[in-house]
């Protein structure tokens, strides 16, 4: 579970680099060119706000259902655990 953690976090770290370097790098290029200045968006700060508070959602989604997943895992298996009690079976029973 901490691997996917790690994993997710590094996937998240590595998208916000991604997208933070972009209105730098297209920021950038509209001081040498007229006609980029001319095409600008108004409130391209709101917009970026928005994508960003849309990723953090979707990854506590996520996150979300990787920990119910997880306890319906351990569920199921102490519902199997006691199913082999009341019934009798163990490790012979499975076929």
């Amino acid at each position: 579970m901490k691997k996917q953690w790690k994993g997710l976090m590094s996937a998240l770290m590595v998208f916000a680099a991604v997208v933070g370097a972009s209105p730098l790098a297209s920021a950038q290029g509209a001081q040498t060119s007229l006609a980029s200045q001319d095409t600008s968006v108004p409130g391209g700060t709101l917009l970026m706000i928005c994508y960003i508070i849309l990723w953090v959602m979707i990854g506590g989604y996520v996150f979300f259902v990787m920990r119910r997943q997880k306890a319906l895992a351990e569920d199921l298996e102490r519902l199997e655990g006691r199913l082999d009690e009341v019934l009798g079976t163990g490790a012979e029973g499975d076929v």
